[in-house]
């Protein structure tokens, strides 16, 4: 199903705009956002042809050097000529895709099987898997602007592996919806008017997704959030989740402002691993709303330019943030490596190096150790304390 509900909306912290999933406007979660951004508002002064008369494609040696031999090879460039190489190939088979563009929407329903794309075969329709083991490897995905909550790609079962894809255009990049296990690695992400990856739980859960080395560059969003998952909506702790989501190794520039928004959103993701990621962009840089026991570390916070918040900690429990590198406009300007929000609990922010920011943590809930951090050109290495509680952990935190 479509999910018409954006991502970054709703929790009981937010207004109720936000609670409604329509982001009319950029207002971020508390005043003193609203005053950061105004200041530094102050401070602050870019379509496929279908192949028509190509009866025949030519098959041509992929660049790739991963390449399996071709169960079959599809004949011509429908959908009917898929589905035939598809259906002829069988379990565990490899089908591939020679040089050309593909038009209409697809489907991988055979377990096992390899959809192996020439560098410039081109998909121009939605590509749904709905078979277990299935990898789409290598190629274009190329599509026109459309509803920005429609993904291109749409993984419906367990165990499906998108691997160094280009995504040019389109909505949403990849979809993943319930299923357990799916692994989008090594692809680009460009063009795209709706995130590049999201895990919607479906009301099971979608545990165990793995978004590794992807490169993610916004340029025609408005107010979304590159990498997203969502377990439950209860601003709660339990229910449903999207256990167990891995985010590593990927470079993510969400573009200026309200192009980007949240970053790496993660509601409701128990276990989440975020970790040596670059990240700029935005407003936020990465969110984790009632995302309990998460670990975030060897990330690199880029906070130069718009974004202003590196890691929102909203109502989540025991998050671990270590040997994290976060770097800012200066220390008269309005950046915070970590802002917490609403009454998390159990924070640890340990080992981190700051530079160039104005604070490295502002203070919410209780039982936090903020321990032996870097700190350079940093003006405060906490602020709000009064908003925590007396269990506040504080020290050993300023030069190297």
């Amino acid at each position: 199903m479509n999910h018409p509900a954006p991502f970054g909306a709703s929790s009981r912290r937010r207004s109720a705009v936000r609670a409604r999933f329509t982001r009319f406007s950029p207002t971020p979660r508390r005043a003193r956002m609203l005053l950061a951004l105004a200041f530094a508002a102050l401070l602050l002064a870019p379509s496929t042809a279908f192949a028509a008369g190509r009866l025949e494609p030519t098959v041509a040696a992929s660049p790739t050097s991963d390449i399996l031999p071709c169960t079959r090879t599809v004949k011509s460039f429908t959908a009917a000529a898929v589905a035939a190489a598809r259906d002829a190939s069988g379990v565990n088979g490899t089908v591939c895709f020679p040089a050309g563009t593909y038009p209409g929407d697809l489907t991988a329903s055979v377990a096992g099987q390899r959809w192996q794309l020439d560098d410039d075969a081109k998909l121009t329709g939605i590509l749904q898997i709905t078979a277990a083991h299935v990898t789409l490897y290598n190629g274009q995905i190329v599509r026109p602007v459309v509803d920005r909550w429609l993904a291109s790609v749409q993984i419906r079962a367990d165990y499906a592996t998108i691997q160094s894809v280009l995504f040019s255009g389109g909505g949403t990049g990849v979809g993943v919806y319930g299923k357990d296990y799916g692994r989008i690695l090594s692809n680009r992400f460009t063009g795209l008017t709706g995130s590049a990856v999201s895990v919607w739980s479906e009301g099971v859960g979608a545990d165990y997704t793995y978004i590794k080395s992807n490169q993610i560059d916004q340029t025609k969003t408005f107010q979304v959030s590159p990498i997203t998952s969502r377990g439950n909506e209860s601003g709660g702790h339990g229910g449903v989740q999207n256990y167990r989501t891995t985010i590593r190794g990927n470079i993510i520039n969400q573009g200026a402002g309200n192009i980007g928004w949240f970053g790496i959103e993660l509601k409701q993701s128990k276990g989440a691993v975020i970790d040596s990621n670059t990240i700029t962009g935005g407003i936020v840089l990465l969110s984790l709303p009632e995302t309990d026991k998460a670990v975030i570390r060897w990330n690199t916070f880029d906070l130069r330019g718009t974004a202003h918040w590196g890691i929102e900690v909203g109502n989540a429990y025991d998050a671990f943030v270590s040997e994290n590198t976060f770097i800012g406009d200066g220390r008269t300007g309005v950046d915070y490596a970590l802002e917490m929000n609403t009454n998390p609990l159990r924070t640890i922010v340990t080992n981190n190096t700051a530079s160039n920011i104005r604070t490295l943590v502002a203070i919410a809930g209780d039982y936090h150790q903020i321990l032996d951090n870097c700190l350079t050109n940093v003006a405060y290495a906490t602020e709000f304390m009064l908003n925590g509680g007396p269990h506040i952990v504080v020290k050993g935190n300023g030069p190297c």
